[in-house]
Formats: structure tokens, sequence, C-alpha cells
């Protein structure tokens, strides 16, 4: 473990980094040729929409690895990244469904695609942008499972082990007293 006098310090230049990330993946997602992913081949589609969210799954679960076992700061720069790339996922996807007609209503760039995304997985929702085609809806609801499973147990882990380590640090207790706290998460 860093010291505390180290910590801010490291965590801020891991937190930068992830930054970074987030920016060249938001960037990628729309510079990236969607073209391979078309209405005409749907087998195609299906079968990369579901190699994606086990992809996707399976970068989750690790993560989730690294922040029950790793140092704290290090889940600080992958969490957010893994999340991003979630969301940038699941805009590329729908923007490809919304080729079809009839699968989206209000659906038409990218930055629509991204804000229904992030809407989705806010739960906010607000019914500006909406599925209205059967793949669309089974695609949406898979988002929606995902992001119950793998987003929210990621963000339950990371917060536990970050009140553990505000209890290391500001409460004076010891890092098995602070995770001992936290079993009942296990």
């Amino acid at each position: 473990m860093e010291s505390p006098r180290t910590w801010p310090r490291v965590t801020t230049v891991r937190a930068t980094s992830a930054a970074v990330l987030v920016v060249a993946l938001v960037t990628a997602f729309y510079c990236a040729p969607l073209d391979l992913f078309d209405a005409e081949h749907p087998i195609r589609q299906w079968c990369g929409v579901l190699g994606l969210m086990v992809a996707l799954a399976g970068l989750i679960v690790a993560q989730i690895k690294v922040v029950l076992r790793g140092p704290l700061d290090a889940a600080i720069v992958g969490l957010p990244v893994v999340v991003c790339l979630a969301v940038v996922a699941f805009a590329a996807v729908y923007v490809v469904l919304a080729r079809a007609p009839g699968e989206f209503y209000g659906l038409a760039t990218r930055t629509d695609a991204l804000y229904f995304t992030v809407s989705t997985l806010s739960t906010v929702g607000f019914g500006d942008i909406h599925a209205s085609g059967q793949g669309a809806k089974v695609v949406v609801m898979l988002q929606i499972l995902f992001n119950l499973v793998f987003v929210a147990g990621a963000a339950s882990v990371f917060t536990a082990r970050l009140r553990g380590r505000i209890s290391v640090e500001y409460e004076g207790k010891t890092e098995a007293e602070a995770e001992a706290g936290d079993s009942r998460l296990d």
C-alpha cells in the first residue's frame, strides 16, 4: 500500500490516465466504421452483440478482481474505463440497429445513440428516444440486465473497498478491521 502522502499523487495520475482513456474511447466511437454490422447480416449482428456482451462481462469481472485484490488506485483507472467501454459498445450496437427501419424512434446520430445509452444506464429514460422494434427492445433489455448485474456489481464492490480505504486512512482502523467491516458484501 502506498503511504498516505503518495496516494493522492498516484491517484491523480491514474485518474488523469482514466480521463484520457475515456476521451479516446469516445473519439474511437465517433470514428469507428460500423458498416460491418448491417441489417442485411442479422446473424453477424447478433453474434457481434453477444460476443461483445461476453467480452465486456469478462472485463468487468476482471476489474472487480482488481478492486478486491489489487491496490485501490488501480481501480480508479480500470472501472471508469470499462464502464465507458460498455457505454460506447452499446451505443455502437444502437447505431447499427437504428439503420433498420422501425427499430428506434428518435435515434438518428451517434450522439443520439450515446445519449440513449447513458440515459438507459442511469435509468433516467426521458422517452424522446426509445426502442420500437423487437430487435432493439431485446438489446435494450440485455443492456438493462447487463447494467444491473455487472455495472452495479462493480460499483458496489468499488464503493465498499473505498469505504474500507477511508476507514484505514482517516479513522485509524487497520486494513483487516476495515475489510471485516465490509465482509457483509462477500
